[in-house]
């Protein structure tokens, strides 16, 4: 995965890893969900 920054600014691997983590904690459950309700897509 990359990330394109603007300007100067810099961007860690530890901040890499909390947006992941933190991204993973909303698409799990929705993910878990959608595949439990397949309707709820139409």
């Amino acid at each position: 995965m990359k990330f394109y920054t603007v300007g100067d600014n810099v961007i860690t691997e530890d901040e890499i890893k909390a947006r992941i983590k933190g991204s993973e904690t909303v698409y799990k459950p929705l993910e878990a969900y959608l595949l439990a309700n397949p309707e709820a897509c139409n």
